[in-house]
């Protein structure tokens, strides 16, 4: 009989357990980490470089420089087509759509065009309406 109780108990608190549903971020921003480009929610073991938290500006890193200013290139130029051909990104499709209403691939292709020279920012995720499709 206690063998009944106890497993019926056992039962219903683990089927209980499993419909709680507990947060795993209570979007506390103080929590959150910036690494390399990513977002983490805690602490990292990468010690900052820096005293000040970094600002979350839409996922997307924007491209700094130290030293001169970058010179301008004209897209579709071949330095401007060579510079978008060597960067490193992946090939996830992940829409974004730019200034220059062009969608690119994913915020990875966007940063590239940006830091190849193209005066463009994020203007939304997804296709852009009227699409002139790049990268």
């Amino acid at each position: 009989m206690y063998r009944v109780i106890i497993s019926t108990t056992l039962i219903v608190f683990v089927v209980l357990s499993n419909t709680i549903a507990f947060p795993q971020n209570d979007l506390n921003l103080d929590d959150v980490s910036r690494v390399d480009g990513f977002v983490f929610d805690g602490p990292v073991d990468r010690p900052s470089l820096s005293t000040q938290r970094p600002v979350i500006n839409n996922m997307i890193d924007p491209m700094t420089t130290t030293g001169a200013t970058p010179v301008s290139i004209t897209p579709g130029s071949e330095v401007y087509e060579n510079c978008i051909n060597s960067c490193l990104v992946t090939q996830e499709y992940n829409p974004v759509c730019g200034t220059d209403n062009i969608s690119y691939e994913n915020p990875g292709k966007l940063n590239c065009a940006i830091g190849c020279g193209k005066k463009i920012s994020l203007v939304s995720y997804g296709r852009c309406s009227a699409d002139g499709s790049r990268g």
